[in-house]
């Protein structure tokens, strides 16, 4: 396992970002790689796939880490600390209860870059 980390972090490295912390969920599924440039990307382990790419802190992501169930995770950077929650059913809702029913391309994409565009608040 070893490896998959070391190579996750170079290729994070060839993109212009700094690794400065990952994490592992207690399945042994999910990577979380909190970067210099204030993302966190989640990978499939299995797949060497990336699932999403969080974005929220200005000055650079240096931590994170899983809660014991997977379905949140902290990361915390020079400037805040974030919960993400990572159950997608309820990510989905919110972004209906937010936006409503008419969720178009281009606002999917600024919500949810990583995720294949479908019509969820109908």
């Amino acid at each position: 396992m070893g490896r998959q980390y070391a190579h996750r972090a170079r290729d994070a490295r060839h993109l212009g970002r700094k690794v400065y912390g990952i994490a592992v969920d207690a399945g042994g599924t999910s990577l979380a790689v909190a970067n210099s440039d204030g993302t966190v990307q989640l990978w499939d382990i299995a797949s060497e796939r990336r699932t999403a790419t969080l974005a929220g802190h200005t000055l650079g992501a240096i931590t994170a880490a899983f809660s014991p169930s997977g379905s949140t995770l902290v990361s915390s950077g020079n400037d805040t600390i974030r919960l993400w929650d990572l159950d997608a059913g309820r990510a989905t809702r919110h972004i209906c209860d937010v936006v409503g029913p008419a969720v178009d391309r281009d606002r999917w994409r600024k919500l949810m870059p990583d995720v294949p565009f479908h019509t969820p608040c109908s």
